[in-house]
């Protein structure tokens, strides 16, 4: 069963909706959950550290001489007003037997019972304590000021309570949150006109294409990778356009070249059978060369289908190039000798390559027999054998009527047929695209050289092999 899926546009309104759930559920707890575990946490910080620099203030002076203290009262107003506390100096008055206070950064008419009660408790020893409730938090310490008295710094704080702030932030959140989820619907819209839309014209026209309507454009904008997509699918189109193209003329070249000699055999074979003074050589010649002609099509239909879909890559082998194009040279001139076409061979040293040699002569012979095809007046071929360095070069050229500066591109397409072919010498068009698929697989450098009514040059290059 077919999976159904949410539009494009109902996604992207999903997912932003979503967005502003999960940040406002994040700000939330942040914010109203959070900021009073923060707020303890800074408070109880800076109460320490108030307590660490005022011992070390304490401990260098004597807490009960007054004109001492004040060369440091800026110091600890400094920072008791920066911890937001309360901060009480006491110690024990061995001539008074009292409990004094050194410092206290608010007035007190007396000392407050939770300074009594703490020194009675851990003044007895040096060191720190704590005293930590709900709403309030205490940090105390022991120690010994210059003059060895026993001095107690006490530091307490309240926390203030944020209930009332908390529904305050909640109040705020909740209309952070409608705004948040309007903008977030908002933007699904502006989204979806830039990309849903975009993309919902492109699937369109992509089903236009694959109905075979190869007019379809796309003309979608908005982003880079939506435009090059639109680029791309236009492109596609083109090229299968024309691929529609060459296939209707290959249907038409092949039922033209397939009709011409099934009926010339369908014909002299009925008239050698109804008329048994027509069986001469001559008509049984005319069925051969016909049976010939349609073998051709057919072989180079199965070739090119037979090396395009292999999967693997052809099975190569050393072998002397020079020689394998003697023996095409030799076998063509004897196939041509009624057309008066002359077939010169022009090299310098024999070459040995590395390659699949069966394939290769395919390229030679397709090479040879297009040139033959579009011979010039001097009714000349000319195939070269050129060793450049490591590399030979081998080319095919002809002194003909040249293909134009257009058509070059599409010489090696696989249904294409030049403007300027002889549609009684050339047969389906597949013999350049078997060459082009031959040398690509084997990794040679190949190309044509043409100019109208000067004649053509085919080439392929490749490393000149050398035994170890």
């Amino acid at each position: 069963m077919k999976k159904t899926y949410r539009s494009l546009k109902w996604n992207v309104v999903l997912l932003f909706t979503l967005f502003s759930i999960i940040l406002y559920l994040l700000i939330w707890f942040t914010q109203a959950i959070m900021t009073n575990f923060i707020y303890r946490s800074v408070k109880v910080k800076s109460i320490r550290e108030l307590q660490e620099e005022l011992v070390e203030v304490i401990q260098d002076v004597d807490v009960a001489e007054p004109h001492e203290f004040y060369k440091y009262r800026e110091v600890f107003m400094e920072n008791v007003n920066s911890a937001e506390s309360d901060v009480w100096i006491i110690y024990y008055d061995n001539y008074n037997g009292s409990i004094n206070i050194a410092y206290a950064n608010k007035y007190f008419s007396e000392t407050p019972t939770i300074c009594i009660e703490s020194w009675n408790e851990y003044h007895h020893r040096l060191g720190e304590f704590t005293i930590k409730d709900k709403n309030s938090y205490a940090k105390g310490e022991i120690i010994n000021d210059k003059t060895g008295k026993t001095v107690m710094l006490f530091i307490s704080t309240e926390f203030t309570f944020f209930d009332v702030t908390q529904r305050v932030f909640s109040s705020q959140f909740i209309i952070i949150t409608i705004i948040v989820f309007i903008m977030s619907i908002a933007f699904a819209v502006i989204m979806h006109h830039k990309i849903v839309k975009p993309i919902a014209s492109i699937t369109k026209g992509a089903q236009e294409l694959a109905k075979g309507n190869y007019d379809a454009k796309f003309e979608a904008e908005g982003y880079l990778e939506i435009e090059e997509l639109s680029d791309t699918l236009n492109y596609a189109a083109n090229e299968l356009s024309k691929l529609d193209g060459y296939q209707k003329e290959l249907m038409a070249n092949v039922s033209h070249d397939l009709r011409t000699p099934l009926t010339l055999i369908s014909g002299y074979s009925e008239m050698m059978r109804d008329y048994p003074g027509e069986r001469t050589e001559e008509n049984l010649q005319v069925i051969v060369d016909e049976s010939k002609r349609l073998t051709k099509l057919v072989n180079d239909i199965i070739s090119l289908t037979k090396i395009q879909t292999s999967n693997n890559d052809l099975e190569k082998e050393s072998f002397n190039l020079t020689d394998s194009i003697k023996d095409i040279v030799y076998r063509q001139e004897k196939l041509i000798e009624e057309l008066n076409i002359k077939i010169v061979f022009e090299f310098e040293e024999e070459v040995n390559i590395f390659a699949n040699q069966e394939q290769l002569e395919k390229v030679i012979y397709n090479y040879i027999n297009n040139a033959i095809n579009y011979v010039g007046l001097d009714k000349t071929v000319i195939v070269k054998q050129i060793v450049e360095n490591d590399y030979v070069k081998i080319s095919v050229i002809d002194h003909g009527v040249g293909i134009s500066e257009e058509e070059l591109p599409n010489i090696w397409d696989r249904y294409y047929k030049a403007k300027t072919h002889k549609r009684a010498t050339i047969g389906s068009g597949l013999g350049l695209s078997i060459v082009k698929t031959v040398l690509e697989k084997q990794g040679f450098e190949y190309g044509v050289n043409s100019k109208l009514n000067e004649g053509s040059e085919f080439w392929f290059k490749t490393k000149i092999y050398k035994e170890n």
